[in-house]
């Protein structure tokens, strides 16, 4: 799949939503050379009840690759972050946009601030207002698959050489030098 798009607006998270997995408790994905499981996130529902100063919001990195064990693969060609929802919905960010670093009282850090405390930052480049996007990644709904192993082959893209044939007789020895060659660079200012 191939998702072209364009930013319209500041402070928007952008997301893919995929619905499609069955009671899945535990989902894998890749990290730094490793697989890692990542299991649903229940203290969702009861973090404010117990005092907890910030949620525990299950936002995870990954590479190339988040999979459930003969349900799905789902692998990215640049994406990086992924969220668990509930127990059948995944959420992959494509992209996020703020205005600021370090604001005060956010949703998920009541009386809290992002980052700095004290004052915040503007990050107009982060804006990224009219920056024209594109997505890549697939969707494997096959049962016993590797998805790191297809995820590699996704990412990588296939090498290609010329065969030639070379003569080896025909001024075989010209591309090397010899002790007493000497090679002068042009002096240029730049």
């Amino acid at each position: 799949m191939e998702v072209n798009t364009i930013n319209p607006t500041s402070e928007i998270r952008w997301r893919i939503l995929f619905e499609f997995m069955k009671n899945s408790n535990e989902l894998i994905s890749d990290q730094c050379y490793s697989v890692t499981a990542k299991e649903a996130n229940h203290e969702i529902n009861y973090w404010e009840k117990e005092g907890w100063k910030e949620a525990p919001v299950d936002i995870h990195s990954f590479e190339s690759f988040i999979a459930k064990k003969d349900q799905f693969a789902i692998y990215n060609n640049g994406l990086n972050e992924f969220q668990r929802l509930d127990d059948s919905t995944v959420a992959i960010t494509l992209y996020r946009s703020v205005s600021y670093l370090g604001r005060n009282n956010l949703l998920w850090r009541p009386g809290r601030a992002s980052g700095t405390s004290e004052f915040s930052i503007k990050t107009p480049q982060a804006k990224l207002i009219s920056t024209k996007f594109k997505f890549k990644f697939r969707i494997d709904l096959r049962k016993d698959i590797n998805p790191a192993q297809n995820a590699k082959e996704f990412i990588t893209s296939p090498l290609y050489y010329q065969k030639q044939n070379y003569n080896n007789l025909f001024k075989s020895f010209d591309r090397f030098l010899s002790k007493g060659d000497k090679i002068i660079y042009p002096n240029k200012k730049f």
